[in-house]
């Protein structure tokens, strides 16, 4: 090869990295030794409000208020000839600010210089910030709606103690002066009196999830599983069941207040929905996923049609086919305990075949992942 065909190529070669750099969405600049303006792409010109023209022969510290620091990373990259990268704060001509995501490298040895290249977060940086406020206003809304239902279903218990106390006294004085419909309708009374306070309770329950104070700790999930069974052991012996528990169960960061309970509605609730004509059989088992452990309670009881699978987590939902005691609150409680762990609740079954509901803890010792 010629050494004008050379040079030639070569010269193609600048030129085509000249419209690649000022053509690029960055904002880049470069600089030479005493940190003043060589070179503006289209879009540095953009962002920052001035011409190539205006700026060239100017420090490039212009665009910043704390011109200090900023002489400070220029240095230290003319200095070690390592990159630097870091976020900063720029003003444009007219006073507004962006902000920029920077890598400043050595370009040039001779002349010395360095090429300034800021990517434009404003944008994303806004939106982040915005997203924040939303959650804080979020979280504050909830916990003002948690203390509102606290305090209206404390209140609400008071008038339904008071009509079950009266209600239970008529029937234990003035039982012989009613008739059988009278008892009858007494009885109903004291019934749904009853429900009702489990109800409130229920709902006291539920607000007071997250709100104990109690402090998280490393828990074996074995012991609390075992700890369940001895509570539910009457219910056990009448049904008759079967229970499995897996030997390799993890130990994980909950509160154990609430871990026991998300453990008591997971087998209470599988041993409820048993088949009358079939000692219920439940198998407890973890699965580790890495980022989290999955907790799964299987059952060969009656099943639930699909149609219901999300509906059975809300507050006070029964599916009307299946008669059982409670309010049908349990597991809408499970899954606030749980979604307040940062875990998931679900349930995978079909009618008649059994069920399987799953539930998921992040784990302490992996880092959360993208």
């Amino acid at each position: 090869m010629k050494p004008k065909q050379a040079e030639s190529r070569f010269n193609l070669s600048e030129e085509m990295m000249a419209r690649i750099i000022g053509s690029a969405s960055d904002f880049i600049a470069i600089i030479d030794r005493g940190g003043r303006i060589v070179f503006l792409n289209t879009q540095a010109e953009v962002i920052g409000g001035y011409s190539l023209k205006e700026m060239e022969g100017h420090p490039i510290s212009v665009y910043w208020k704390d011109k200090g620091l900023w002489e400070a990373h220029l240095e230290q990259v003319f200095r070690t000839g390592e990159p630097e990268s870091f976020e900063t704060r720029i003003f444009d001509k007219s006073g507004g600010e962006h902000v920029l995501e920077v890598t400043v490298l050595p370009f040039m040895e001779t002349p010395r210089s360095l090429a300034f290249m800021g990517r434009n977060v404003t944008d994303i940086r806004r939106l982040e910030t915005e997203a924040i406020e939303k959650t804080r206003a979020l979280e504050g809304r909830t916990r003002d709606l948690d203390a509102f239902v606290f305090s209206v279903s404390h209140d609400l218990r008071t008038p339904v103690i008071s009509v079950l106390g009266f209600a239970n006294l008529l029937f234990k004085k003035y039982r012989d002066q009613l008739d059988e419909k009278g008892i009858q309708y007494l009885d109903h009374l004291i019934k749904e009196a009853n429900f009702m306070d489990q109800c409130v309770q229920d709902i006291l329950r539920a607000s007071r999830v997250g709100r104990s104070g109690e402090a998280k700790e490393m828990i074996p999930l074995g012991e609390v599983i075992q700890e369940t069974l001895t509570k539910l052991e009457k219910a056990i012996k009448e049904k008759q069941a079967e229970i499995h528990v897996r030997e390799d169960l993890p130990s994980v960061y909950y509160t154990r207040s609430e871990l026991v309970q998300v453990c008591m509605n997971l087998v209470s609730n599988a041993l409820k929905f048993a088949k009358d004509d079939t000692p219920p059989r439940i198998d407890i088992r973890a699965l580790d996923l890495g980022q989290e452990y999955e907790i799964l309670v299987t059952d060969n009881g009656i099943g639930i049609d699909p149609i219901h699978h999300d509906k059975i987590f809300a507050i006070f939902y029964r599916v009307k086919e299946k008669k059982a005691e409670g309010t049908g609150a349990g597991l809408f409680i499970l899954k606030r305990i749980v979604e307040n762990h940062g875990g998931r609740a679900w349930v995978e079954s079909k009618e008649g075949e059994g069920a399987t509901f799953h539930v998921t803890i992040p784990r302490l010792d992996v880092e959360p992942g993208p």
